[in-house]
C-alpha cells in the first residue's frame, strides 16, 4: 500500500513539473511575442517618416542640380544621405517581415504549448 502511495505521489509531482516547465516556457514565448511587436509597431512609425525625408531629399537634390546651380559638395551630401536612406528602409522592411514570420511561428508555438 505505502509503494502504491508513493507512485502516486511522483507521478503527482512530475505532472505539477510539467506544469510549471510549460507554464514558464508560455511566458518566455509571451515575452517575446511582446518585443516583437513592439518592435514591428516601432518600425512602422519610423518607416512613413524616413520615407518622407527620402522624398525631401530628393527633391532637394532635384532642386540643386537644376536650379540652384551651386557646388557639388550639397548634392554629393544629399545622395549619400539618399542611398543611406534607401538601406535603412530596406533593413527595415526586412526586419518587419522577418519579426512578423516569427511572430506566426512563436503564435504556432504556444498554440501547441497550450494544446498540452
Amino acid at each position: 500500500m505505502g509503494s502504491l502511495f508513493t507512485l502516486v505521489c511522483l507521478s503527482l509531482k512530475t505532472r505539477s513539473m510539467e506544469f510549471t516547465k510549460a507554464e514558464s516556457r508560455f511566458t518566455i514565448l509571451r515575452e517575446k511575442l511582446k518585443t516583437n511587436k513592439r518592435k514591428i509597431l516601432v518600425f512602422k512609425i519610423m518607416s512613413p517618416i524616413l520615407m518622407a525625408l527620402f522624398i525631401v531629399f530628393s527633391f532637394l537634390i532635384f532642386y540643386y542640380n537644376n536650379v540652384a546651380q551651386t557646388s557639388s559638395d550639397l548634392t554629393l551630401i544629399f545622395s549619400s544621405l539618399l542611398v543611406a536612406l534607401f538601406i535603412s528602409l530596406a533593413v527595415i522592411d526586412y526586419v518587419v517581415s522577418k519579426k512578423i514570420r516569427e511572430n506566426k511561428y512563436l503564435d504556432n508555438k504556444i498554440y501547441k504549448l497550450l494544446k498540452i
